[in-house]
């Protein structure tokens, strides 16, 4: 959609800057009869300018583009009505280029909703230096903590982890490209997880999960503008504070946070149990032989359109695909799955682009 507006833009502008040729006979055009006066013609000269600096803001991904497009297409309109005649077919152009401002927009407003989101993240870290001494923690958790990181580091403020794969929505559903950042605290209970979805070609979903200070959101935005799901309950925060326990096998620092019990079940598995707020979840971490982690299953709230259930939710990481970022060793690549009654349902499949610690 990016390309075809680009386009737009660029044969607009073009069309205007004919209208100040034609108010100032710098080139014969015979076929545009009516006479165009040289104030207007300025005028033209300036929208064409106005629809040049917009497409170069839009390739360039300006936050601001949509704004200053809004203002040209207003003023484009506004001149195309004094030659309507021979001028009223830009108005196409113009509710086109119109209806991708409003895209931006919508865009636009996602992501300072992000932001915000993240900055409360950011100011609720309270780093913990008082962490679980290893030694006491299961022996599989013990050695998955020793081969993935340095005891002796003290975590970031956040972990950021950049995602790309791809996502359904229901078992029988069309497999979605997706492209997702996620900011996660490691040192209480929070993250925030923004995506990008392409549904089909032209139409994209923004997704928004978070949690923070035990409260869940999921969030679903078509083309950024439409509100599609926006849900926040009991259930919600139930399954977000089980995500984001299970998304420890990224943070593997905030294993030995003070809120996080572990108990051991045989060599190769452990159950991590999280306190936080009022309320107590658990997931089993299963292990392979070089103490990496190769599964995280939990019970995890899932929803359809005829209620919520609870239903198995499984981490599956994929033979050998654990990579070190910034001297910590993660998987970089998963599936998501739930496993019900009616069969397994693989609900995504991910990459790990990349991952870095702010302070």
């Amino acid at each position: 959609m990016k390309i075809f507006l680009f386009i737009v833009l660029v044969m607009h502008g073009i069309i205007h800057l004919v209208g100040f040729i034609k108010a100032f006979d710098l080139i014969e055009l015979s076929h545009l009869t009516k006479t165009i006066s040289k104030p207007l013609g300025v005028l033209w000269l300036l929208t064409s300018i106005l629809f040049f600096i917009c497409m170069f803001a839009l390739w360039m991904n300006y936050p601001w583009w949509w704004m200053l497009t809004l203002v040209t297409v207003i003023l484009s309109q506004v001149i195309i009505v004094f030659d309507w005649n021979e001028a009223s077919f830009g108005t196409i152009a113009n509710v086109i280029i119109f209806s991708g401002a409003l895209v931006g927009f919508g865009q636009w407003s996602f992501d300072r909703e992000t932001d915000h989101l993240v900055r409360g993240l950011i100011e609720q870290t309270q780093p913990n230096e008082e962490l679980q001494a290893v030694e006491t923690l299961p022996e599989p958790v013990k050695k998955w903590l020793t081969n993935s990181l340095d005891m002796n580091a003290i975590p970031g403020r956040t972990v950021v982890l950049k995602q790309a794969g791809k996502l359904r929505t229901s078992p029988e559903g069309r497999w979605m490209d997706f492209n997702a950042v996620q900011w996660t605290n490691p040192h209480q209970p929070g993250y925030v997880w923004r995506a990008g979805v392409d549904a089909f070609p032209g139409i994209h979903l923004s997704g928004l999960d978070s949690y923070l200070d035990g409260n869940g959101q999921m969030k679903i935005s078509l083309m950024s503008l439409y509100p599609v799901v926006n849900a926040t309950d009991q259930d919600i925060d139930r399954g977000s504070l089980i995500r984001y326990l299970a998304e420890i096998a990224w943070v593997p620092a905030a294993a030995r946070q003070s809120f996080i019990h572990w108990e051991p079940i045989d060599d190769f598995s452990a159950r991590a149990t999280i306190h936080w707020g009022n309320m107590t979840e658990s997931a089993t971490f299963i292990f392979n032989e070089n103490g990496d982690i190769r599964e995280v299953r939990a019970m995890r709230p899932y929803q359809t359109s005829g209620g919520t259930s609870l239903e198995e939710w499984i981490i599956e990481v994929s033979p050998g695909a654990y990579r070190s970022f910034q001297g910590v060793r993660v998987p970089y690549s998963v599936e998501v799955i739930w496993n019900l009654d009616e069969g397994k349902f693989k609900w995504m499949k991910g990459e790990l682009v990349d991952m870095y610690f702010t302070n």
